[in-house]
């Protein structure tokens, strides 16, 4: 975010689409697309493994305990044990190719931001607060690497699994699968709210952040000369205004997340009290083997740790979401005209179709002479005028003579 006192206005992205800016980093994921279908394909894989030591559990309690068979005992549970190695080999693979990729990802982003920053003009960063470009090639683009390989993942692993759950409560029980799956209205309409609200306070805790390493960087830069002229006062006082307000965000912040968060933990834990109260009465009506009633809560305990898990999810995205509209202030910026000449001119000293232009006259070049493709330089004729306010109008230019004419080329 550039100075206030600059004139120039900060972007604030398109409200109506608050990850339109995220979705543009797409192209930094293709390189590593082959490690994210992987990734993906891994923690699918650990999803339904998961999911199936809830089920072997009810075959273990309505097969071989109800009958007293220790063989079948011991072959489900050599199943669930195998399951729980399966899963633990793919939570590994799946953390290793994570690692990897976010960090090649953020890696290049930041690479093309500084190229960007160096082909931009020098008005661009006079305007530009120096703290504010740091915290976008530093803090923000962590953000955004947090989000693309774990917030993103888990969002659509816990959809996944969410979904899942509820066809296999469905299939156990029909009326208490929709129960639970009728608890996601209130959470749709929680995490609504939570997003529209929490955008804004992370978008303004990014650009106070800035603020406060602007003041600091120049603090440092111009110690001596605040320590000369004693402004010492002054710029502590400053740097506790911003470092305050920092802070009243960050507490407003950590405010509206634990509200949500709490209840995100009401809304699963109310359900699975209804469940536990009316299962044990349809298992009593025989409606429901034990195994069955056993199987039903163990899925539905599953889906506790998605739900808690959404409103740091739904934070860490609206962060990603307002870091990349920062970083898309920076790229958006078009590199200035000034300095350049116009489209088809030559730059001054440069060779044109006719021979080689000094100063803006053009000297013809000869081919097949010994000295052929070698500058020749010719005065300006105005020049002179500039150099001596005595000199008088300057005569009039006139074509050379011949190629190597002494008085021409002098």
């Amino acid at each position: 975010m550039p100075a206030e006192s600059d004139g120039y206005p900060a972007h604030r992205g398109d409200a109506r689409r608050p990850l339109r800016n995220l979705w543009r980093l797409r192209s930094y994921l293709r390189p590593y697309a082959v490690e994210f279908c992987w990734l993906f394909a891994a923690a699918l894989a650990v999803t339904g493994a998961s999911l199936a030591v809830p089920l072997v559990v009810q075959r273990v309690i309505d097969g071989p305990v109800a009958r007293h068979d220790p063989g079948g005992l011991v072959r489900l549970g050599g199943l669930a044990l195998l399951l729980g190695l399966v899963e633990a080999l793919l939570i590994f693979l799946r953390r290793w190719a994570q690692s990897s990729s976010s960090v090649g990802m953020e890696a290049a982003i930041r690479a093309d931001v500084y190229a960007h920053l160096q082909r931009l003009p020098a008005d661009f960063h006079d305007r530009w607060q120096s703290g504010q470009l740091l915290s976008r090639i530093t803090s923000d683009l962590s953000v955004i690497r947090r989000f693309l390989s774990f917030g993103l993942l888990f969002l659509v692993l816990n959809l996944v699994t969410y979904a899942a759950v509820v066809v296999l409560l469905v299939r156990l029980h029909p009326a208490l699968g929709l129960l639970v799956a009728a608890s996601a209205v209130p959470l749709f309409l929680i995490s609504r709210r939570f997003g529209r609200y929490y955008h804004a306070a992370s978008r303004r805790m990014q650009d106070q952040q800035g603020d406060v390493a602007t003041l600091v960087e120049e603090t440092a830069q111009g110690l001596r000369t605040m320590k000369a002229y004693g402004r010492g006062p002054e710029l502590a006082a400053r740097f506790a205004d911003g470092a305050r307000a920092l802070h009243d965000t960050g507490v407003a912040k950590s405010r509206l997340l634990a509200r949500t968060s709490a209840l995100f933990d009401l809304v699963p834990n109310l359900t699975l009290g209804v469940v536990l109260v009316a299962g044990a009465v349809a298992a009593a009506r025989g409606a429901l083997t034990i195994g069955e009633l056993v199987a039903f809560v163990s899925l539905q305990l599953m889906l506790i740790w998605p739900v808690q898990s959404l409103g740091w999810i739904i934070a860490n995205g609206q962060e990603a979401a307002t870091a990349a509209d920062r970083i898309q202030e920076v790229l958006d910026t078009e590199p200035g005209d000034r300095g350049r000449p116009a489209r088809g001119r030559p730059w001054p000293g440069r060779r044109s179709g006719a021979g080689w232009r000094s100063r803006g006259v053009l000297v013809p070049a000869t081919r097949g002479t010994p000295r052929a493709g070698v500058a020749r330089h010719r005065p300006d004729p105005w020049s002179r005028a500039r150099r001596s306010p005595w000199s008088g109008p300057p005569a009039p230019a006139r074509a050379p003579c011949s190629p190597w004419c002494p008085a021409c080329t002098r």
